[in-house]
């Protein structure tokens, strides 16, 4: 590593006398020694805080001269200087420049440290001759110091000036600059863009420059919040700032670590929802957020019983922050700490903060050792109380790469309260770790971790739990253990975040929701959880078949290491037959390549520990070579701890599985990579022609479809499309370029309806899963003139003593109004349709015969002629063979 910064010893000279021709014979004024001007800014964006030695006193003051600093100019006199910069590391300082450096008089000197640690931070030296700056003029020169931005075009301009019509003031690669220009002071607008195009990558918005002001504007990396590769950090002589992106936001995450609490809603000036319904233990993601004041309210979820009101937050620009809800709900003592963040990696060290919001713990010391032995050493932080002003914590601590163990005690005792395994912590990672309470009453505090340490399985000496739900004809589940309520309905393809919970014997429950309301229990195990250990369980197999049962994966609980990913394989898919799984880097030749494993259904792999980076996992028949699922190319984060469990395929495609990947956290669904999107078109304008639908001018999607026709599934491409519908008689157009986006794996349902004066078409998604323990209704308002009604479903369509199923159903000229899919026992049914209000049936089915299995959907249109009744298109399981 090369760092570079700048110190400046004392040149004294002796002065001259004039010869003796002086009529007073005194000594001549000595002569004035020329003097330059230095400044020294530390623009290296992953680099260390430096120190600026000359000889082996600290110069100037410049100690611990962090990233996006520049020092005021300094006046020293003409000469050579020797110079000796030390970057801060963990465990000491070291040396890393050594440099003698010749300054000229009357000449200006910046001296920028740029470059990362990984491509040698070096010096850029930018020299001007000193000169005064005009009347009312205000002088600035750029310099491009971002090494993650390419080459690119600066304009200057005039606040609102077109850009199209503006010459860049110069264009510039990394570590080029340009001259100093002077322009009049004003107000003024610096814009970005890649070399040769106007797409904005940066812009200051109004910015004023003071006459008189003597201004070098460095683009540094941006390291704050907002979208710009790009932060300028602004010298003025005396001192520095940054002028961040205009489109730039504070960014606020959210966590949940009071205990006692229940989900909670977080609202922001009683408009604004920064989280839905999160339980104990739950963190967000970042959260963009206009910079500026807040009321923040925390509420149960879905209700307005409010535990903390109107906690007034202040959000700056560029900032990210972490509000950590803490405290017990007994006692009415929650609260908001609002905490800053800086998460810049730096390339030398692995940044550590530790926050304490554990209020059952009391005041703590905490260790941090190679092997979690404390007995022999002092603890790293001493007597830290849990705060109920501010949360206590130990700030960013820098570490040395390695392994570690943090061990939490009551302050002056040895004994753990709290101890994590082995921390693998690379040099550039962040890790933040946030000491709650336990889950349950009497149990131990835990950790919720946070940014690098986010998703690994917390390593507190207890047991964590997963839940995932893998059998694809199975209804919404709710899980138990020992009675306790842990998760509800959790749907297919779904998988819980880690569930940390006290070492124990467990009787769990599944049951499953029913029609009606009515649950049943589908799964009960007794389960043995033991310390330091995690257990993934899969509710696998199918209910149609009988072979719902529990799959149960117990590994031990360890850190994954910053620059790894872990991953664990399972076959879950009841209908795929025994497979080989290939995981390669992207378009590797699979004839070249060996399977990491081969599994049948309900065989898992290990725990396998790969690089992280960009990979393609496909799936063969055992001993074949043609691929039956291709994930394409797959990045995989460092530090992720990963599940991918290959479940039955209920989207579209040909690929007999889908790919369930849990990261800890939330779970996510990956596609085979050949998959596309099906639509079906249905023509619902009862007073319409025959009709053509096309997509993007070029591609029929239907030919000739009359009042009433309902395609089959169309496989398209993904993507976004402008559908026409167009007479089929004369091609003339009745909808044009009507904007659809269709997603890849996704079925939709487009519907033409309403009057031809006023037709619209309506894009609803279709999800077709079966579940075995019910028939899966579903109902389409799409007649004009029907108007407002109310739906009965009933055994004999008798509706004179009964409430409608669902009442006042508006015909919506915007979104179709519908029932969604609504689960039914399988039996007789007979649907009712009413003018809202009213008991007169404006249609009615006959006996409709409902099976267990199936998916019905009908669309209620007007009827052929303008007097006639409301009528039913009938799809899926409803439709005529």
């Amino acid at each position: 590593m090369k760092l570079v910064a700048v110190s400046l010893l004392p040149l004294f000279v002796a002065g001259c006398f004039l010869d003796d021709d002086d009529d007073n014979n005194s000594p001549p004024p000595p002569e004035t020694t020329p003097s330059a001007s230095l400044r020294i800014i530390h623009a290296s964006p992953d680099a260390p805080t430096v120190n600026v030695f000359a000889g082996d006193a600290i110069l100037a003051g410049l100690e611990n001269v962090d990233y996006q600093v520049a020092s005021p100019r300094l006046t020293l006199d003409a000469g050579s200087y020797d110079v000796r910069v030390e970057a801060n590391v963990p465990g000491g300082n070291i040396d890393v420049i050594t440099q003698t450096l010749t300054l000229d008089g009357d000449t200006t000197y910046d001296v920028l440290a740029v470059d990362t640690v990984a491509d040698e931070v070096e010096a850029l030296i930018v020299e001007n001759s000193a000169s005064d700056i005009g009347a009312g003029n205000v002088r600035v020169q750029v310099v491009h110091a971002a090494p993650g931005a390419p080459a690119v075009d600066i304009y200057v301009t005039a606040p609102d000036a077109d850009l199209a019509m503006a010459a860049a003031l110069d264009t510039l690669a990394f570590r080029e600059f340009t001259d100093q220009v002077e322009v009049a002071a004003g107000d003024y607008r610096i814009r970005i863009t890649p070399e040769g195009q106007q797409t904005v990558v940066f812009d200051s918005a109004t910015v004023p420059l003071a006459a008189g002001a003597d201004l070098l504007i460095v683009a540094t990396d941006n390291v704050s919040t907002g979208n710009s590769p790009v932060t300028l950090l602004v010298a003025d002589g005396t001192g520095s700032a940054k002028i961040r992106d205009s489109a730039a936001t504070a960014e606020l995450r959210v966590v949940h670590a009071v205990s006692d609490a229940p989900a909670v809603d977080i609202n922001a000036n009683n408009a604004l929802t920064l989280v839905d319904g999160a339980a104990f233990l739950a963190t967000t993601a970042y959260l963009p957020l206009e910079p500026g004041d807040y009321m923040i309210d925390i509420a149960t979820a879905g209700t307005d019983t409010t535990v903390v009101d109107d906690a007034v937050v202040t959000l700056e620009q560029g900032v990210f922050y972490t509000a950590i809800a803490n405290g017990t709900l007994a006692g009415d003592a929650v609260d908001l700490d609002l905490l800053i963040d800086m998460p810049r990696a730096v390339a030398t060290e692995a940044k550590v903060r530790i926050i304490h919001a554990a209020p059952s713990a009391g005041t703590v010391d905490i260790y941090v050792t190679a092997d979690g032995e404390i007995t022999d050493v002092d603890p790293a932080f001493s007597a830290v109380p849990y705060s109920t002003d501010a949360l206590a914590e130990t700030m960013y601590v820098a570490l040395a790469e390695g392994a570690y163990v943090v061990t939490v005690t009551p302050t002056g005792s040895k004994d753990e309260a709290l101890e994590t395994s082995v921390l693998n912590l690379m040099a550039g990672g962040v890790y933040t770790a946030i000491a709650a309470d336990g889950s349950m009453m009497g149990a131990g505090p835990q950790l919720i971790l946070l940014d690098a340490l986010d998703a690994t399985p917390p390593t507190l000496g207890q047991p964590s739990l997963r839940v995932t739900h893998a059998s694809p004809d199975a209804p919404t589940v709710n899980v138990f253990a020992n009675g306790d309520a842990l998760l509800n309905d959790v749907d297919y393809q779904t998988a819980s975040a880690w569930l940390p919970v006290p070492a124990d014997d467990y009787a769990v429950r599944v049951e499953a929701n029913l029609p009606g309301a009515m649950t049943t229990d589908v799964i009960t195990a007794d389960l043995a959880l033991a310390a330091g250990n995690t257990y993934e369980v899969l509710a696998i197999g199918s209910v149609g078949a009988g072979t719902l049962g529990p799959l149960v994966i117990e590994n031990s609980a360890f850190g994954v290491a910053y620059d790894n990913v872990r991953v664990q394989v399972v076959h879950a898919a009841p209908q795929a037959p025994q497979v080989d799984i290939y995981v390669t880097a992207p378009d590797a030749d699979l004839s070249d390549a060996q399977p990491v494993a081969t599994a049948s259904f309900g065989e898992f792999t290990g725990q396998l520990i790969v690089p992280a980076g960009d990979y393609q996992i496909r799936l063969t028949p055992a001993g074949d070579q043609t691929v039956v699922f291709d994930s394409g190319t797959v990045p995989l984060a460092a530090g992720a701890d990963l599940l991918i469990a290959a479940t039955e395929n209920v989207a579209t495609g040909t690929s007999p599985v889908s790919l369930l990947v849990a990261d800890g956290t939330a779970s996510s669904v990956i596609l085979d990579g050949n998959a596309q999107a099906h639509i079906r078109v249905v023509h619902a304008a009862a007073d319409a022609p025959v009709v053509d639908v096309i997509a993007n001018n070029a591609v029929t999607l239907v030919d000739g479809a009359a009042f009433l026709d309902a395609t089959d599934y169309i496989t398209v491409d993904a993507g976004n499309y402008l559908l026409d519908i167009a007479a089929d008689a004369d091609g003339a157009v009745v909808i044009d370029d009507a904007p659809v986006t269709l997603a890849a794996g996704v079925f939709y349902t487009a519907i033409a309806n309403n009057t031809l004066a006023a037709l619209d078409l309506d894009l609803l998604t279709d999800t077709p899963r079966a579940v075995a323990t019910e028939a899966r209704v579903r109902i389409i308002h799409a007649s004009p003139g029907a108007g407002n009604v109310d739906i009965y479903v009933s055994a004999d369509g008798e509706i004179g003593a009964i409430d409608p199923a669902f009442p006042n159903v508006p015909y919506n000229t915007g979104t179709l109004a519908e029932t969604g899919y609504v689960g039914l026992a399988a039996g007789d049914y007979v649907v009712t349709v009413t003018a809202a209000g009213s008991k007169v049936e404006a249609l009615e089915t006959g006996v409709l015969s409902l099976q267990a299995g199936m998916i019905y959907t009908a669309i209620a249109v007007d009827g052929n002629m303008l007097a006639d009744p409301p009528q039913l298109i009938l799809l899926d399981g409803l439709a005529t063979p």
